[in-house]
């Protein structure tokens, strides 16, 4: 039974994969019991809901019609008293026939009970149904028939008054009804952060999490196909978008030492140490299911302490109004978004978008782009070969994209000269400044472009500028891969001045797997040396860690005391299909605490004896592994460190949320506190890498900005012989 209610739990905060893994374990026991009871068919119900989430239909459509004549056959028989009804199921069935098509059985079920439920005794079931009826006939085409039963719609709950407005809203869209429009999505919008933030003061960060990842992919839907249609509601829609993208990342900074007072001190250090041993490599399931249910305890405890909280995450998502007031006149703000467009209720096309702002706009402009498809169908590629790259940013093909993305917003952007842009899903997979625009110019070397995660960041950069104040910097390069386990304890607890053997090698990729594990990279060490020498001569403070030194340990150090730069040089990986998850037994071994914590331990850096841990062998648990993943690096504290240098392949790249972006180092490195990310968007070769970066500080110490220094880097590097895009457009700054 107690597994029957965690299948209800994980519904309710919207994991599909948990309650299906709750459900079928205790669909076994009950089978093997040969127990059919109610609780059986509950089970069945809330099965069917794990695989609506997933949409499965037809999954669902299975178990639901067994729950629905298992408990008929009850109620017939009187097995069951007549007031546990099996209307809850026959509504769910109702919304499985609806997405199927199967419109009269649907509107059968729904009328059913409607029919013979009580609105004043079984009010959200009542009151359900008819939401449910006016679906099925919005898809059918019949709008006045669905808005009449919408009207009728009581709101006994929050979450019926925001389905009421939400599909009351698409009504709106496909009637035009612009008076309405406007009050429908503002309920709906108010409606959906009360729910949510409900959710996030009753449950932890990780049970919280894909609630918030279904409901922001949910209000981005339905505000962008409203305020494309209906442009004065962009603002609102502008809104929404910050909350989407914003949110979970907000909740996740209300755990941080800074937002607890010094009375909860002891509780916060007692949290952070159960989520790294969390996230420790080996752990047996009885175990780590053990730590999450502390974890998840003391992330109550700290939410019930503190009644400010909502505030706090609130005051981290910004809105339209913050970001245009910070704007000079000078510049335009640019946030790509998923644009949707329904030309019946059954037949939806997904386009990118924009929201442009500029300093004297009373509203946002939403600009709809290119379709989703055409465009993936040109850039997208989990695994790009050189050829492939060569190819993307190519004259013509990089031109093509520019015409598909940013010439439409032309009009719009003006001339101004500084232009804040942040991308969403796969967008962050292109390097923007190297499209090709119509006088066959790049870019970046065209505008000053600043990338940014967020627009509610140009407060920040208009406050601190592009400047990097370089007092001291951490330099980490040329690993020993194949250092020993023996010498990896060794090592654990201090942290020694070794240069690795020199090697004349420099063709390798920085991120190229071997069979027998991470090849080595002669030309980092050259880098970090180069680097080293470069700040010591300007005066700086600087620590290298080179060889046996550069390890997992002497990173994890610098939490709380980093400094104001961090140089790593070393592979990148990143795990994102099945056949690079099936090549990996560490990817194997690892698992998260939910769906987005396993994408942040499925990317990372390699150090020092890394290959040990990647092919499997097992490491002794005071010891760190040498691979230092995304989850590792969130838990970090580097809020003094102003850059972070990833010097490695693949440093850009994760899993990619349609609403939120990528989920792997660049997340990390944020959720650490660091305010910016220079990193790459591919495999990138060792020896042009070293020659950018030694380009790259050159012009950072001579008193450069961060992106001028880029610049300049790419510019020495196409001067010097290394004309494809392959070697220079990698690199990219993310604020």
């Amino acid at each position: 039974r107690l597994r029957v209610m965690m299948t209800r739990l994980q519904k309710d905060l919207g994991d599909a994969g948990a309650l299906l893994n709750y459900g079928h374990e205790a669909l076994k026991m009950y089978e093997e019991a040969r127990d059919y009871s109610y609780d059986y068919v509950v089970l069945l119900h809330n099965i069917s809901l794990g695989y609506i989430l997933n949409r499965d239909w037809l999954s669902a459509k299975l178990y639901m019609d067994e729950a629905v004549e298992l408990s008929d056959d009850m109620l017939a028989k009187g097995s069951i008293p007549k007031e546990w009804s099996n209307f809850d199921f026959r509504n769910t069935r109702g919304m499985i026939e609806t997405e199927l098509g199967q419109y009269d059985k649907a509107i059968n079920d729904f009328t059913t009970v409607i029919e013979h439920s009580d609105p004043n005794y079984l009010a959200s079931t009542y009151w359900l149904a008819l939401n449910n009826l006016s679906v099925a006939y919005t898809k059918q085409g019949l709008y006045r028939e669905a808005r009449e039963v919408l009207n009728r719609t009581n709101t006994a709950s929050l979450e019926l008054l925001l389905f009421k407005n939400q599909n009351l809203g698409i009504l709106d869209y496909l009637t035009n009804e612009t008076d309405s429009a406007a009050s429908h999505l503002k309920g709906y919008n108010r409606d959906v952060v009360i729910q949510s933030m409900n959710i996030v003061k009753a449950f932890s960060d990780t049970e919280s999490e894909p609630y918030l990842k279904k409901t922001g992919q949910e209000i981005v839907f339905v505000n962008n196909l409203l305020g494309y249609k209906f442009p004065d509601l962009a603002a609102d829609c502008f809104d929404a978008n910050l909350y989407s993208r914003n949110i979970s990342m907000a909740v996740q900074s209300v755990f941080s030492a800074r937002v607890y007072s010094s009375s909860e001190d002891s509780t916060y250090r007692h949290l952070n140490s159960l989520r790294n041993e969390a996230i420790r490599k080996g752990l047996n399931r009885e175990v780590r299911d053990s730590l999450h249910r502390e974890i998840i305890e003391l992330q109550k405890q700290l939410l019930r302490n503190n009644p400010e909280i909502i505030n706090i995450i609130l005051s981290n998502i910004g809105s339209w109004k913050s970001v245009r007031d910070n704007l000079n006149d000078n510049e335009a703000s640019v946030m790509f978004c998923y644009v949707p467009e329904l030309f019946d209720a059954n037949t939806a096309t997904g386009y990118f978008g924009a929201f442009i702002t500029q300093s004297e706009d009373l509203v946002p402009r939403l600009i709809k782009l290119g379709s989703v498809d055409d465009l993936e169908d040109i850039f997208f590629n989990l695994n790009p070969s050189t050829e492939f790259i060569s190819e993307l940013y190519s004259n013509e093909t990089a031109n093509k994209l520019y015409e598909m993305l940013w010439a439409p917003l032309e009009p719009y952007i003006g001339s101004a000269d500084r232009i804040y842009y942040s991308t969403c899903g796969t967008l962050g997979m292109i390097n923007h400044e190297a499209l090709v625009n119509r006088e066959g110019k790049r870019l970046g070397f065209e505008k000053d472009m600043v990338y940014l995660s967020s627009p509610t960041l140009l407060n920040r950069f208009n406050t601190y500028g592009d400047e990097v104040d370089v007092d001291m910097a951490a330099l980490f390069g040329a690993p020993s891969f194949n250092l020993s386990v023996d010498d990896m304890g060794r090592l654990s607890s201090q942290f020694l001045a070794y240069s690795g053997d020199d090697s004349e090698d420099f063709t390798t990729l920085r991120g190229e797997l071997m069979r027998d594990g991470w090849a080595q990279l002669p030309g980092t060490k050259r880098e970090i040396q180069t680097i080293a020498e470069l700040l010591n001569t300007n005066g700086k403070i600087t620590y290298s860690y080179i060889g046996e030194s550069a390890t997992e340990e002497s990173v994890k150090a610098l939490s709380g005391l980093s400094p104001s730069i961090i140089h790593f040089a070393t592979h990148g990986f990143v795990v994102l299909n099945q056949s690079q998850y099936d090549a990996s037994e560490f990817a194997q071994s690892m698992t998260g605490l939910n769906e987005r914590g396993a994408y942040m331990l499925r990317s990372g850096l390699v150090l020092s004896g890394g290959n040990n841990a990647w092919m499997g062998a097992n490491i002794p648990e005071d010891v760190e592994d040498g691979i230092l993943t995304a989850e590792e690096i969130s838990r970090l504290d580097l809020s003094n460190t102003k850059l972070v240098v990833l010097s490695a392949c693949d440093t850009g790249r994760g899993h990619i949320d349609p609403v939120e972006g990528v989920w792997g180092l660049q997340r990390a490195f944020k959720q650490a506190g660091v305010e910016s990310i220079l990193m790459t968007l591919w495999k990138i070769p060792d020896q042009t890498t070293a020659l950018f970066m030694e380009k790259f500080y050159e012009q950072l110490l001579a008193g450069r900005s961060l992106r001028q220094s880029v610049k300049e880097a790419q510019l020495y590097l196409i001067e010097n012989g290394a004309t494809d895009p392959f070697y220079w457009a990698a690199f990219v700054v993310l604020d």
